[in-house]
């Protein structure tokens, strides 16, 4: 069967439309796949934000960790945790005021029992950076003792009004 000129050119038009069509289909899922796999691996997970009450409460649990022996130790195990969290990217202001809010009252629970000049001088530093901590964040330490589930808050605030830098 021989093909005329007007039937030979149709029929190419007609492979040149489904060839530019089916360019078009798989540029378009490559498009799709590239924007799909071009995420940074390294990027953060999308989560709900966490609330304040929920990042002080991670940074009192975090906390529990701390030795409640020595408020040098103490101290220096918040300033740890601290510094983890600044190096793997979770850190947050309300974070870090559930850690040193929950130090602070171990270690005036310390400086309490063991009298020591020392362990008040430590507590009272600690005590300072809760107290920026709260202003920054505009909360009182009802809110944060609250928010931390501290069982009693009328006794750790007078707990903490017993060494208030």
């Amino acid at each position: 069967m021989a093909l005329t000129g007007t039937h030979a050119l149709q029929r190419v038009i007609r492979w040149l439309a489904i060839a530019i069509l089916v360019l078009a289909v798989l540029g378009g899922l490559a498009l799709v796949s590239s924007l799909a796999l071009s995420g940074d691996l390294d990027a953060p997970l999308k989560q709900s934000a966490p609330t304040l009450r929920s990042e002080i409460f991670r940074g009192r649990t975090a906390a529990s960790v701390c030795p409640i022996s020595n408020a040098r130790l103490i101290d220096d195990c918040a300033n740890r945790l601290q510094a983890k969290a600044i190096t793997d990217r979770t850190t947050s202001d309300a974070f870090e005021l559930g850690v040193f809010y929950t130090v602070a009252l171990t270690s005036a629970m310390n400086a309490k029992v063991t009298g020591s000049p020392t362990s008040a001088e430590i507590t009272s530093r600690i005590l300072h950076r809760v107290r920026a901590l709260e202003v920054k964040l505009g909360l009182t330490d009802e809110q944060v003792c609250q928010a931390a589930q501290v069982h009693d808050c009328t006794v750790a605030r007078d707990l903490i009004r017993n060494i208030s830098p």
